[in-house]
């Protein structure tokens, strides 16, 4: 099982049930993927 798997066992089954889940979890992960950027450029040395 890669490490991947762990973080989000149970998406790819709910998505294809729950088609509104796909596009909030892509939602979060877009969210967390801005927050991330920023808070890497805010790090970054002026």
């Amino acid at each position: 099982m890669r490490v991947g798997a762990l973080s989000l066992p149970l998406l790819p089954e709910q998505a294809r049930r729950e088609p509104k889940l796909k596009g909030r979890a892509m939602d979060a992960v877009l969210q967390l993927s801005a927050v991330r950027s920023a808070v890497e450029f805010a790090l970054l040395p002026a």
